[in-house]
């Protein structure tokens, strides 16, 4: 299942900024945070 919430970020700041906007639509709700790693899609 994908998620309607997914951004790739390039700084800390970017990161920051994407956090905060979350949490002001979903308080309290958790965050999943996952590196990228480039190459093939695997599914």
């Amino acid at each position: 299942m994908a998620s309607e919430n997914v951004s790739l970020v390039n700084s800390e700041a970017e990161l920051q900024a994407i956090c905060s906007a979350f949490w002001e639509r979903n308080p309290g709700q958790a965050l999943l945070l996952e590196e990228f790693i480039e190459g093939p899609l695997r599914t």
